[in-house]
């Protein structure tokens, strides 16, 4: 649990002046498993000076200690100018805490041979490094996220340049980092921004190797997603094969292995070894090429589930020994994707069996703070349900009546810019789209001008009610 730091004398790194301030030396994660996430998000020791209005990091001295990992590190600013005595001096004393705060049988090599970094940057590292992630990992996520800043600050025409000249950046990992964002933006209701992305993501794919990639995966993927739907409850091992082996390229092969499977298990490869001996001449040959390119591909595909299952466990493993967890779900949203829901759900089971009442209610806990963050805006849940009522003029009304605590500025601002997307969408990418299509914004744009209309005249009362 995060403690409430004691005030102390230190000086503002701007001005010099003394000024008092919650300080934090120590980080120990045997103690307060919350006090990681406090150093490498940097919220630590955030000072603001009355004197000058300085606002940042207080440079002092930082001992962090990870008795799990046994890692014991330290950290004195350079810019403070004291010499190695001095420091020994003010490092000393933390030290000693992290070994009284240990059991005897604790008490290992590690802790009498600290490690000392020499930038703060190098200390997160040797604890991400810790973790699994290393420095080259550390290096490349920077630099897709300085392209990703870079992509966003250009013009649409210098763009396309750009992704050209960084398109060995642009990997999955980059993909990844982009819909998060974009997913962020649309949870915000941030239209501009979302407009910006889509326009970005358009390019990404016209424009980069991995992106032409995912292009036509994704239509491969959509079209094998019919070709399976059209068999409905009656597909089996031998529609798959049938479907598989009229395969024309390596795209449409991942494809299916992507939808289907569960369905290539040995028994599906027998078939198809059956199917390999009758053949004869270049269909032989066809037949044993796509099974070798199958094998590889479930292998992969085997091997990134497991990996993707390992790192939703650890992830849950984790948020079970701290208290913060809403914070750190909120920091690292990307956490929560449908292997980590798996996990949560196998854990829960697990524990109800062993009856371990205990961690059954951390893992609730869990859940209902992913809940909590998954839920929509009230303002957006509000606006769907005056979607379905839209044309019935009184019931609207005498709705956003009954819910006039939300009919606000911000409101009134929410439904006005659905209203532009709308209309851009319109004039836009839906221009040539399918009448049917074209019809359902049009219905949409009608119901959330009647929507607009009646909120504003409810917001115009309330002004004036609050006037008189």
């Amino acid at each position: 649990m995060e403690k409430n730091m004691p005030k102390t004398q230190t000086h503002c790194p701007s001005c010099g002046q003394s000024i008092i301030a919650e300080i934090e030396q120590l980080f120990d994660v045997g103690i307060d498993k919350s006090s990681k996430n406090r150093l490498l998000s940097g919220s630590a020791n955030i000072i603001t000076c009355p004197y000058c209005g300085f606002q940042g990091s207080a440079s002092v001295p930082i001992v962090y200690h990870d008795p799990d990992k046994e890692l014991l590190l330290t950290y004195f600013p350079p810019e403070l100018g004291v010499s190695r005595e001095e420091q020994e001096k003010e490092i000393g004393p933390l030290i000693t805490r992290v070994f009284n705060e240990l059991p005897k049988e604790k008490r290992k090599a590690y802790l009498f041979s600290p490690q000392t970094m020499l930038t703060l940057k190098s200390l997160v590292e040797k604890i991400l490094e810790a973790d699994g992630i290393t420095k080259e990992m550390i290096e490349a996520q920077e630099k897709r996220s300085s392209l990703l800043q870079r992509l966003l600050s250009v013009s649409k025409e210098s763009r396309i340049n750009l992704i050209k000249d960084e398109d060995p950046l642009i990997d999955q990992d980059f993909f990844y980092l982009f819909t998060k964002i974009l997913e962020s933006a649309a949870i915000s209701n941030d239209q501009s921004a979302i407009k910006q992305l889509e326009e970005i993501q358009e390019q990404l794919l016209d424009y980069s190797s991995y992106g032409n990639t995912l292009k036509k995966e994704s239509i491969e993927f959509e079209e094998v997603g019919k070709l399976l739907q059209k068999y409905g409850k009656e597909l089996s091992r031998t529609n798959v094969l049938d479907e598989v082996i009229q395969s024309k390229d390596d795209s449409r092969l991942r494809a299916f292995v992507r939808l289907a499977r569960p369905a290539m298990d040995y028994m599906f490869f027998q078939m198809l070894s059956e199917k390999i001996e009758k053949a004869r001449g270049e269909g032989r040959q066809r037949l044993k090429e796509i099974r070798d390119k199958l094998l590889d591909y479930t292998s992969e595909e085997d091997k990134v589930f497991q990996l993707r299952m390992d790192i939703a466990r650890k992830n849950v493993d984790a948020l079970l020994k701290v208290d913060n967890i809403e914070e750190i779900i909120s920091s690292n949203p990307a956490i929560v994707d449908e292997f980590f829901i798996q996990e949560l759900e196998t854990q829960i089971e697990n524990s109800r069996k062993t009856g371990d009442l205990e961690k059954s209610g951390q893992l609730s806990r869990i859940i209902k703070v992913v809940e909590k963050l998954a839920t929509p805006p009230p303002e957006i849940l509000f606006i769907n349900e005056l979607l379905d009522i839209s044309n019935n003029g009184k019931k609207l009304r005498s709705r956003i009546n009954e819910k006039r605590d939300l009919v606000n500025q911000d409101f009134i601002d929410l439904i006005d810019a659905l209203i532009i997307k709308t209309k851009e969408a319109l004039e836009g990418e839906l221009a040539n789209s399918t009448s049917a299509e074209i019809k359902e914004q049009k219905e949409l744009l009608k119901r959330l001008r009647l929507i607009y209309q009646e909120a504003l005249e409810i917001s115009m009362e309330k002004a004036k009610e609050k006037g008189n």
